[in-house]
């Protein structure tokens, strides 16, 4: 445990992962006393490869397993390797003995973030949910709040996406993360139909003087309205788009400046944003990635290829 707890302090991570993960593998869970000499394969192991022999002994008298995984979970967390994280930090939401765990609150926060990490967004907006509920003076609540509503926001899952942020506004009319929530709560606004209402936030937002970040996601979501026209106005949403850039670069908007500085003829524009996003986010969601490189490619062509 001490080799776990100074290799985290020292960034040993491998180290003291590989300590964490030796105490969860042979010492038996707390709440299981059954787990005592059974054998565990290698499949169920945290760790592949060790002298150990595969059977569980009884857990110390002052055992405190839920330090041990805490410690563990944040370990993977830090090392962003999601799935082994969620999957070491899921028995905080299972086990009834973690339930008053002082880091229950921020074990389910980042099991919650790696499960949306890892795509699996149903879980991880019932972990987020679970968060909320139980643990609602946890320090990180607004950004649990934010997480999920965007996650909603993502799924265009509008119903959910106003009502937590409505119940975030409730709690938290000053918090650190309102003008972020609404920029989310207007797209939830447009999404039920009060499109007026919720453009109209939006303008607001990018007018305001908030954070640049905001502002950027405020001019980028103008500009899909745009876009999203009958028929687009392809060069009002660039201009949107354009200030969006320049407030804050986001991988989305630069990717859809790039997209519609190509669809409004200047090649120049388009080449100049897509180059952005390839070297300035190398490590946003791959299909950004892979559509830069394809509107890349089409741009090399000459033009008298195309026709």
């Amino acid at each position: 445990q001490l080799m776990g707890y100074y290799g985290t302090q020292a960034e040993l991570y491998a180290d003291a992962a590989d300590a964490y993960a030796a105490l969860l593998d042979e010492y038996a869970p707390s709440s299981a006393t059954n787990e005592v000499g059974r054998f565990i394969p290698v499949s169920e192991r945290l760790r592949g490869e060790s002298g150990w022999n595969g059977f569980r002994v009884a857990p110390p008298d002052q055992w405190d397993a839920g330090q041990v995984r805490f410690g563990l979970g944040y370990l993977y967390w830090k090392k962003e390797q999601w799935e082994p994280c969620q999957t070491v930090l899921r028995p905080f939401a299972d086990d009834s003995n973690l339930r008053t765990n002082a880091s229950r609150g921020e074990a389910l926060f980042m099991m919650g973030r790696s499960q949306m990490n890892l795509r699996l967004y149903t879980a991880g907006q019932e972990t987020l949910a679970r968060l909320i509920r139980e643990h609602p003076d946890f320090k990180g609540v607004e950004d649990a709040y934010m997480e999920l509503v965007r996650s909603y926001v993502g799924l265009s899952n509008w119903e959910p996406a106003e009502r937590y942020y409505l119940a975030y506004v409730e709690k938290h009319p000053a918090g650190l993360r309102r003008t972020y929530m609404d920029v989310y709560g207007a797209l939830a606004r447009i999404g039920r139909g009060q499109a007026e209402e919720g453009e109209q936030t939006l303008r607001d937002l990018a007018r305001s003087e908030t954070y640049e970040d905001v502002k950027a996601e405020a001019y980028y979501r103008l500009a899909e309205r745009k876009l999203a026209a009958s028929p687009p106005d392809a060069p009002a949403a660039l201009a949107l788009l354009r200030k969006s850039v320049e407030s804050y670069p986001l991988a989305p908007a630069v990717l859809a400046a790039g997209r519609c500085a190509a669809q409004t003829g200047d090649r120049a524009a388009a080449r100049e944003f897509l180059d952005r996003l390839v070297r300035e986010f190398p490590k946003a969601d791959r299909e950004l990635i892979e559509e830069a490189q394809r509107l890349r490619r089409d741009l090399m062509e000459p033009e008298s290829k195309k026709r």
